[in-house]
């Protein structure tokens, strides 16, 4: 995703968490949720937190699937620690 996309979606950058948000309301907008998009280096992690500051969802958009494992990124193994070296 870049800047202007997030921008576009509605999202605005928040410099003090590092993180892209934007806020919905629902129940006649009585009850709010902040939906976070951050970049991590690798991947965008996208969160749901609740008004108790509580993460009730979270996905990985994850470019390349062969980096997944259990639906969570992991990190390629070098030679020596992939052949027990």
């Amino acid at each position: 995703m870049t800047e202007e996309e997030l921008e576009s979606l509605g999202y605005t950058y928040d410099s003090h968490n590092k993180w892209w948000t934007r806020t919905w309301t629902t129940n006649k907008g009585n009850e709010k949720v902040e939906e976070v998009a951050a970049f991590t280096g690798k991947v965008w992690r996208k969160m749901l937190i609740g008004e108790d500051g509580k993460t009730f969802f979270e996905h990985v958009d994850n470019p390349d699937p062969q980096d997944e494992k259990y639906g969570e990124p992991i990190e390629r193994p070098i030679s020596a620690e992939h052949h027990g070296g």
